[in-house]
């Protein structure tokens, strides 16, 4: 298996903000945002946690770890693979219901922006890559972006999700 270490960091604007605001002024220590990401990866080892801008409204919110995710990668027949976006709101489809007896209304605008650069160690190399992929509603309503470049040992992982209006 393959482990992932290094630095991870969650900004939040907006309403976004406000919730995490609202979630970490009753759990100073970020233990609800800790056991999420262990839901998610249940070997994950986190080294250190912070929180910065809790008071500060007109910044990010940040949760900020040093961790490490022993089996962030699964090895076969000699290849590692990884699934690139480690942390997303979108972990399933919001919309699911098969009938809908009201539009969809989004009250607020989300994005979400998730970059991963990645350093691939020297006796690896990294044998292909996913296509890009842009992906627009007519009207621009909703828009996803993946982006994935390649430059030496180092990957970027580049994700974006808009949700102006559906």
């Amino acid at each position: 298996m393959g482990t992932l270490r290094g630095h991870l960091e969650c900004n939040y604007k907006g309403y976004g903000a406000l919730q995490q605001r609202l979630i970490c002024q009753e759990d100073q220590m970020g233990q609800k945002w800790q056991d999420y990401l262990k839901k998610q990866y249940p070997e994950i080892r986190i080294d250190s946690f912070a929180v910065n801008h809790l008071s500060e409204i007109d910044q990010p919110f940040t949760h900020t770890a040093n961790c490490e995710i022993p089996a962030a990668a699964r090895q076969n027949e000699g290849r590692l693979y990884l699934k690139p976006i480690l942390q997303s709101s979108f972990q399933r489809n919001p919309l699911r219901a098969n009938y809908r007896n009201y539009p969809i209304d989004i009250p607020y605008p989300h994005n979400e922006i998730f970059i991963l650069n990645l350093d691939i160690p020297s006796d690896y190399e990294v044998e292909s890559l996913p296509e890009p992929v842009h992906i627009a509603l007519p009207n621009k309503g909703a828009q996803m972006q993946y982006f994935i470049h390649q430059k030496g040992n180092s990957i970027q992982v580049s994700s974006k999700i808009q949700i102006k209006q559906l």
